[in-house]
């Protein structure tokens, strides 16, 4: 066996073809175009494999990228598409690569790690520390009797081309409008509108870009994935898509927060049934691990700091495996965190602080929160938001 071990650049191409006979047998889709901010020669380091007599046995991927929030922003590690091959499955190897990311993690400080999988695949994840969560959002279907509901305010409506950077600017500063969002460099906004089976539109008025929307049509993505900008914009922008598409019904996916999608929808199909965004086609569970107790508390002490505007006292955690103990008390606007030693910690497993923190999927038995029960639940679940796009 050699490895866990980085992916070296003369076995990009085996990683891939590896991946794609897991994920992409007999597709005109592949992992490196629907996935390239994992699988490119700048990220090797974060691809972990395992080779046995000279072949790819398994791989596992991590990256890091930034989650902002309206009072935070820390770096959180996306396990992307995991695999091992048909002969080695069982022996441990999965395991071994995605222990081996968890100390590119651990080394890095990155305080949480996330997953996007179905639920037969959870133990997996679980033996080492992940936990299911909460529902991350909702999604809608449109049917095609619904396509005359949607008019049009007379926006130039027009494909995004990657090199006008003028139209791409407008575009990132309407995203980045979000109150949630994950940090994206400009090549990676160049990259992500771009995508295998990706169709970015844009609605503009005297040439200025007043909304956009993603529609993907692939197996990993489907859909009107993002939007931004305009309702009205937005909603020019299906009207014509509808008239282009008069066969399509497709799932719109929303966030928990209020979005611009979200108020079209509702006004304009107000019997619509919401549905969430975890059944949606190409759409997973998503799973969290606690890399760190005492990081990710210090990485979101502002949000703590405006939760102790209307909450006063104080709780006390203990993360069983880490033996991390951090107690935090609130009131009159402020947060204040110590990591000393107290035998008035809750003790929780990682596994239940993902729960206790991002909330509980409904099929696991919430954690038993004892004396803090009271304070914790006016506190959690933090919520945070990964747009599809950015699960590439």
């Amino acid at each position: 066996m050699e490895g866990p071990r980085g992916c070296k650049p003369e076995e990009l191409n085996d990683v891939i073809a590896f991946i794609n006979s897991i994920f992409r047998p007999d597709s005109d889709q592949s992992i490196d175009t629907d996935y390239p901010l994992i699988f490119n020669l700048n990220k090797l380091d974060y691809m972990r494999i395992i080779k046995i007599d000279g072949h790819v046995a398994a791989h596992v991927p991590v990256a890091p990228r930034k989650i902002i929030t309206p009072t935070d922003a820390f770096i959180a590690g996306v396990i992307s598409p995991t695999g091992t091959h048909p002969d080695h499955r069982h022996k441990g190897y999965g395991t071994l690569c995605l222990n081996d990311c968890v100390s590119i993690m651990k080394k890095n400080h990155w305080p949480i790690s996330l997953l996007w999988t179905r639920e037969q695949t959870f133990p997996f994840y679980q033996n080492s520390g992940w936990e299911a969560v909460k529902t991350q959002g909702n999604f809608i279907s449109i049917n095609t009797s619904d396509h005359q509901k949607f008019n049009d305010f007379g926006f130039e409506i027009s494909s995004l081309n990657k090199n006008d950077q003028k139209t791409l600017d407008e575009v990132i500063s309407i995203h980045k409008n979000h109150p949630y969002t994950i940090e994206r460099t400009e090549d990676e906004y160049r990259t992500l509108f771009n995508l295998h089976k990706i169709e970015t539109w844009v609605a503009s008025f005297d040439s200025k870009v007043e909304g956009y929307m993603v529609y993907a049509n692939g197996s990993n993505k489907s859909g009107i994935i993002e939007t931004g900008g305009n309702p009205k914009a937005i909603e020019t922008i299906l009207c014509n898509y509808f008239i282009n598409n008069p066969q399509k019904s497709p799932q719109a996916l929303l966030p928990l927060f209020d979005s611009s999608l979200e108020r079209l929808l509702t006004s304009k199909l107000p019997n619509a049934k919401f549905k969430p965004i975890e059944l949606a086609d190409s759409g997973g569970f998503m799973m969290i691990r606690i890399n760190s107790l005492i990081d990710f508390i210090k990485a979101i002490t502002k949000y703590l700091d405006h939760k102790a505007h209307n909450t006063k006292g104080s709780f006390s955690l203990r993360c069983k495996e880490t033996e991390e103990i951090i107690t935090v008390t609130l009131g009159d606007g402020k947060s204040a965190i110590s990591t000393k030693n107290t035998n008035q910690a809750l003790e929780l497993t990682r596994r239940q602080l993902a729960q206790l923190f991002f909330g509980s999927h409904p099929n696991i038995e919430k954690p038993n929160l004892g004396p803090y029960a009271e304070i914790l639940s006016n506190l959690f679940p933090y919520y945070f938001h990964i747009w599809e796009l950015d699960h590439s």
